[in-house]
């Protein structure tokens, strides 16, 4: 029976074939950890994990990486919050996580000579602290959906909606009002 997945590109139902005749690649979108863990954040490991077991059963040498978001405005903010550092909050909430996903036995990833965690602050230093270092020189601090707009702005000019997807009544038109006031160096 072969494995049939949704494309979320296309919107169809697809069968799987693998870019190498017998090994699987498999990189997920892990946790962003900042409190507690709940059902969505499990779901997912165990759903990578049975996915994984069915391949690893069907044959298939399977490389499998989760990452850990551990530099995002969620943790940053949280951390901001209650004074913590947010790289330590990142990595103490998600060992609590790995903890009760090995109590689930869910399989952590496997990587061959790699770490299978891979983690933006050893590819980022330093990058936590920048917020309250531009925010100390009176500089804007974008979240990272805005600088997407923004560098899409800059590049293409306001983006449109997809090819062929009519335009949704009382959406608002145009760039945000923030975006707009930093383009135009208004923003504090």
């Amino acid at each position: 029976m072969p494995l049939r997945i949704s494309n979320s590109l296309t919107g169809e139902e697809e069968t799987f074939e693998p870019l190498a005749e017998d090994k699987v690649r498999l990189y997920v979108c892990g946790l962003t950890p900042y409190t507690d863990i709940h059902a969505g954040h499990a779901r997912t490991y165990i759903a990578f994990d049975i996915v994984r077991r069915w391949l690893e059963h069907e044959g298939y040498d399977v490389i499998h990486v989760q990452n850990i978001t551990d530099v995002e405005d969620k943790i940053i903010d949280y951390a901001e919050e209650t004074g913590e550092d947010p790289l330590e909050v990142a990595l103490r909430e998600h060992a609590k996580a790995e903890a009760l996903f090995d109590e689930a036995r869910a399989r952590p990833p496997l990587a061959q000579g790699l770490r299978p965690h891979p983690a933006r602050h050893r590819h980022q230093p330093g990058h936590p602290g920048q917020r309250a270092r531009l925010r100390g020189r009176g500089q804007p601090v974008l979240r990272r959906r805005q600088l997407r707009r923004l560098r899409q702005a800059v590049e293409h000019g306001p983006r449109g909606p997809p090819r062929g997807a009519p335009r949704r009544r009382g959406r608002r038109q145009g760039r945000p009002p923030r975006l707009r006031a930093v383009e135009e160096g208004q923003a504090r």
